[in-house]
């Protein structure tokens, strides 16, 4: 399996806000755009405070909307987990 994960990345906590978009990650696979370090890989993973993991299609530093009308907003983030090629 390809994938980026905190091992990869020297400071993994992180503060900001996640949405995920069925329509951005259909858009995304469809078209081999989401890609990390040269590997595509759309699964991507973050932390929320209260410790749940969830999957997200989009990350803000501020807490904005998403321009995708079916985005589902997941709240704050605090670190990233990985980023992979099939899901967890």
């Amino acid at each position: 399996m390809n994938s980026v994960e905190t091992s990869d990345i020297k400071l993994n906590m992180f503060e900001g806000y996640g949405v995920f978009s069925k329509k951005q990650f259909d858009n995304c696979v469809e078209d081999n755009k989401c890609e990390c370090n040269k590997k595509y890989l759309p699964y991507i993973y973050y932390e929320k405070e209260d410790g749940e993991i969830v999957q997200v299609s989009e990350v803000f530093k501020t807490d904005k909307k998403s321009l995708f009308n079916d985005a589902i907003y997941l709240g704050k983030l605090v670190k990233f987990i990985g980023a992979y090629d099939k899901p967890l």
